[in-house]
């Protein structure tokens, strides 16, 4: 990029998963390899553009094979059509904007309560401000935006929910297209 003067930054960790380490830095106060999830035991991952079941890490697609088999669900959000294990839900986002999709299962996780309010008044700082901040993300608000159902959007929040604290936000590895892209944590 230097060489054509350009004034942006341009690696494989830039193009790949460098959003997701600064995401997780300032989460967990660690990158994304210091944290583990556990697939095995959970109930329900939510992957957003990458599909684990052809990536080269056999350990995961194992342990994930293995929670979808005890009963976990699956929820995967992507434009593309990919190859799947039987009954995920697939949400076609052809818009390409998650973040919208993450706004409005905030805003109805807060609105409903449907949190671990005990977790939340001992580790979250700012739910009031983030509750200000998703009051204009509604459902409604990003059907406009996804062509994703509200009634779709509202289910996930519900029933993610109810699967806490055994639920899987997958942090995704995919380079932003639309300056709407991001990786966004809720706060269970």
């Amino acid at each position: 990029m230097k060489a054509i003067q350009s004034p942006n930054h341009f690696t494989h960790d830039a193009l790949c998963k460098g959003s997701v380490n600064t995401a997780c830095r300032s989460l967990f106060g660690h990158t994304d390899a210091n944290v583990g999830v556990d697939y095995r035991n959970t109930r329900h991952i939510v992957v957003y553009g990458r599909n684990l079941f052809e990536a080269i890490e056999v350990k995961v697609v194992n342990s994930l094979m293995e929670a979808l088999e005890k009963g976990a669900r699956l929820t995967y959000i992507d434009p593309r059509s990919v190859s799947l294990p039987p009954k995920p839900i697939a949400i076609d986002d052809s818009s390409r904007t998650d973040l919208a999709v993450n706004y409005a299962l905030i805003h109805v996780i807060i609105k409903e309560r449907l949190y671990d309010a005990q977790y939340v008044e001992r580790w979250v700082e700012g739910l009031r401000e983030l509750q200000e901040f998703v009051q204009p993300y509604t459902p409604e608000w990003a059907e406009a935006e996804t062509g994703i159902a509200a009634e779709e959007i509202v289910s996930l929040a519900r029933e993610v929910s109810a699967e806490k604290p055994s639920v899987v936000f997958h942090l995704g590895y995919r380079a932003p297209v639309t300056p709407t892209k991001s990786t966004c944590a809720v706060p269970f």
